[in-house]
C-alpha cells in the first residue's frame, strides 16, 4: 500500500493519537553552508546530526561501497552498450546476406539496379 505522508499521519492519529514529529529538516542558505551546520551543532541547538551536501559529497567521494556501486553500475552500463553493437552487427551483417540472396533473385528476372534501389527509370527525351 502506498500512502503520502498526512494520509499515514492521520492514520496513525486515529488508530493510537500518535502524533508524528519531524525527524529531520532541510535548510536551504546562502552562501557556503559549514558554518552554519557548525552553528546548528554547537549550543544552544546542539542537534545531534547535522550533515551539509558538501561534507555528504565528500564523504561518499571515499566511501569504498558508494564507489564499488558506482563501479558496478558503470560496468554493467558499459557491457550492456558493447552487446547492444555487437548485437546491432551481428544483425546488421545476417540482413544483408539474406538480402544479397533475394538481390540476386531479383536480378535474374532482369530487374535493373535501379528499380532494386527504388530510383524511377530515367526517361530518355
Amino acid at each position: 500500500m502506498v500512502v503520502d505522508l498526512p494520509t499515514y499521519a492521520a492514520a496513525e492519529w486515529r488508530t493510537d493519537g500518535t502524533i508524528l514529529e519531524p525527524t529531520e529538516w532541510w535548510l536551504d542558505v546562502d552562501g557556503p553552508a559549514a558554518p552554519v551546520a557548525a552553528r546548528l551543532a554547537a549550543p544552544p541547538y546542539s542537534s545531534d546530526v547535522v550533515v551539509d551536501r558538501a561534507a555528504r559529497a565528500r564523504a561518499l567521494s571515499t566511501d569504498p561501497v558508494a564507489l564499488g556501486i558506482s563501479g558496478a553500475l558503470y560496468i554493467g552500463f558499459a557491457a550492456a552498450a558493447i552487446f547492444a553493437v555487437i548485437g546491432f552487427a551481428v544483425s546488421s551483417a545476417i540482413s544483408a546476406a539474406e538480402r544479397k540472396t533475394e538481390f540476386a533473385v531479383l536480378r535474374s528476372v532482369r530487374l535493373s539496379r535501379g528499380q532494386l534501389s527504388g530510383r524511377s527509370p530515367s526517361k530518355a527525351a
